[in-house]
């Protein structure tokens, strides 16, 4: 396949846990990290089931992988996390 597409602005996770049990504040932006490496990319979260999320990125993400853990920090504190599907 083509490199362009391996990129991806909207990645759905599933299983997802919140450290503080709650749902935060679904109105504002987050820092998501898709893999180990990986700096962390602003994103908007949407609840589309019960422990299902999308994610909606301000820009393409290269190479998100099913089965890898997406993890949701606000500033440096890891907020919830998530298996990418």
């Amino acid at each position: 396949g083509k490199d362009e597409d391996l990129f991806y602005d909207r990645v759905n996770i599933q299983d997802v846990r919140w450290s503080c049990d709650t749902i935060p504040d679904l109105q504002r932006e987050y820092t998501v990290r898709i893999r180990y490496r990986h700096q962390g990319s602003p994103a908007v979260i949407k609840q589309i089931a019960a422990d299902h999320y999308q994610l909606d990125f301000n820009e393409k993400q290269r190479a998100v992988t099913p089965g890898q853990f997406a993890v949701i920090y606000d500033a440096e504190t890891i907020i919830g996390s998530g298996e990418i599907q």
